[in-house]
């Protein structure tokens, strides 16, 4: 099961991706720039209105930040049209098997 690491992880990822700083991000999502700071480091226990307030400041779905997690904490994951989701630079290791037979690290 994902973390509050993970999610932190995967948001810290996605801003740099899209070249936004700590404070640009938090702005967009309406937010304090410390509070985020502790969610990009696991410290913050977010709600479902401040992940879904990131995913859309990012300009993504819910969908496509879990998947993000999920390449992040379980290897490269592919799903038909996720590639085109989710910019290339958040996530490397699940675009560059974007070909390989979908696959999964859980039993």
């Amino acid at each position: 099961m994902p973390t509050n690491e993970d999610l932190g992880r995967a948001i810290r990822r996605l801003r740099q991706a899209q070249h936004l700083s700590l404070e640009d991000l938090a702005f967009k999502a309406s937010m304090d720039h410390t509070y985020l700071s502790k969610i990009e480091r696991g410290k913050g226990n977010p709600s479902w209105r401040i992940v879904c307030a990131l995913a859309r400041a990012l300009d993504i779905g819910l969908y496509a930040l879990v998947r993000v997690i999920e390449a992040e904490t379980h290897g490269a994951f592919y799903f038909p049209g996720w590639s085109a989701l989710v910019p290339s630079e958040a996530c490397p290791s699940a675009h560059a098997n974007a070909h390989a037979t979908p696959t999964s690290s859980r039993s």
